[in-house]
């Protein structure tokens, strides 16, 4: 569960649900646009809390918000605890880094929990997209990638 690229059909899934910490949902994002630098595909990240942060959990959650916008992603799922807080600081910096002439392009959704999320995909993702999974083993994102299989395979 840890960075394993996968193909189901169409999707590409850059599964990583074993562990989650500011660095390394930075570098899964890095890992996520390296899959198709010339931006061909739409990027997708399915982001879960990340655990035992402390006192700066909201704070590192909204600095994650706001990296996923400066990213560029163009769907971001966010379910957990504190995934209100991820949506809305990625929503506020992708709001701000926009000129007059382009609409926003990241679209948010927001889950209290996984199965949530599971329920829901068929709603959200397309054919092609290639998709980041990342949270802490508290999330259980495993089970986003199971449900991306059997909808995809």
């Amino acid at each position: 569960m840890r960075t394993e690229l996968l193909q189901f059909g169409t999707l590409t899934v850059l599964s990583d649900c074993y562990n989650a910490n500011p660095a390394s949902m930075k570098n899964a994002l890095k890992i996520l646009i390296g899959i198709d630098p010339a931006r061909k595909r739409r990027l997708v990240f399915i982001c879960g809390d990340m655990a035992e942060l402390g006192k700066q959990t909201e704070s590192l959650h909204a600095e994650l918000g706001a990296s996923i916008a400066q990213a560029n992603m163009e769907l971001l799922i966010a379910v957990g605890k504190f995934a209100q807080i991820t949506t809305e600081a990625a929503k506020k910096t992708a709001e701000h880094n926009l000129d007059s002439r382009r609409e926003a392009s990241l679209q948010i959704k927001c889950f209290e929990d996984t199965v949530s999320v599971c329920n829901n995909l068929h709603k959200f993702i397309k054919d092609y997209d290639i998709i980041l999974v990342k949270g802490s083993r508290i999330a259980r994102l495993e089970t986003v990638v199971d449900k991306l299989k059997e909808l995809y395979s």
